[in-house]
Order: C-alpha cells, then structure tokens, then sequence
C-alpha cells in the first residue's frame, strides 16, 4: 500500500502559468521544495495505486471543471502552509472533497482548502516581503479540469504523480 494525495488541479493556460512561474521563484529564492500548484482533496488515502487510479476514474467521468476565485493570501507557521492562495466558499468544491473522502474514508480531516505557493518553515518576518513581491493579481478565477493521484513520500521533491484524470466538459 502507498499513502496517496488526491489533488484538484488548474488547467493549463496563463493563470497556471503565472502560478508555476511565482511558486518555482519563491522555491528558489528560499531554497524549498518545489510542486504543482492543486488544491489537495484528501491527503491521506492508503491503497494501491492502480486501485485507487481506477477509482478515482469512475469518480472523475460525472465531474465537469471547477471555477475557483481566489481574493487573498495566507500565511500560517505550517510548513505545507507557508503561503497559500484563499478560495472563495464553492459548494462545487465541497462537494468534491466529500465524494473523494467517501471513496476511501479516510481519517478525519478538517478540509480547509487552499492553494499553496510556497512549502516552508520560514519566519513570519520574512513572509511580508514574499507577499508584498508577489505578482498574482487578486482576485483571481482560476479553471480547474483534472484531478491527480499523487504517493506520498517523506520528501517533497520525490513525490510523483500516479495518475491525472480530466474532467469532461
């Protein structure tokens, strides 16, 4: 069994684009792991990879792309919330999240989406000059269409995806 991540992921275009392109200059910039940019599901799903793929397959073939507007920043002193993009309330969102939590049960978690832009443990004093260099323009609507498998691994850059599964439009 592997530890999965189940990942809602944007498409491809210049929103994404500007996203990649903040993400790998702060991951640079303070010598963190870089990652795709995805509002995490579920977290935590024990399975084996072709079954779980095979699952979320299923899933994936009712789902139509998901609009999210984004108007703020977070910062929390949380590694895997270093930095991160606020979506406005979508019941569209929450919605998916429980399908996915259903298919597997997972541990309890509090779902609290968001879109990480930097993973780290750095200072709150540093983190108001990354915000004031960011160039994302809020309020920003960004279309997401797939849906990923990612295994979790103890360190971030060996994370990989196991499977991408788009939604129909």
């Amino acid at each position: 069994m592997t530890s999965l991540m189940t990942w809602l992921v944007p498409a491809l275009g210049p929103e994404r684009d500007d996203l990649v392109a903040t993400m790998d200059r702060l991951a640079g910039q303070h010598d963190a792991a870089g990652f795709e940019p995805h509002v995490t599901l579920v977290p935590n799903v024990e399975s084996g990879e072709e079954a779980a793929a095979a699952t979320l397959r299923s899933l994936a073939a009712a789902m139509t792309p998901i609009d999210l507007n984004f108007a703020s920043l977070g910062r929390e002193e949380t590694y895997f919330r270093a930095l991160y993009l606020v979506p406005e309330p979508s019941e569209q969102l929450v919605a998916l999240h429980q399908a996915v939590r259903r298919l597997w049960s997972p541990d309890p978690w509090q779902f609290r989406p968001h879109l990480s832009v930097l993973y780290s443990e750095i200072s709150e004093e540093c983190k108001r000059p990354m915000i004031d260099s960011i160039s994302i323009g809020l309020p920003l609507t960004i279309r997401f269409d797939a849906i990923e498998l990612w295994a979790a691994t103890p360190e971030v850059r060996e994370w990989y995806r196991v499977a991408k599964i788009s939604f129909t439009e």
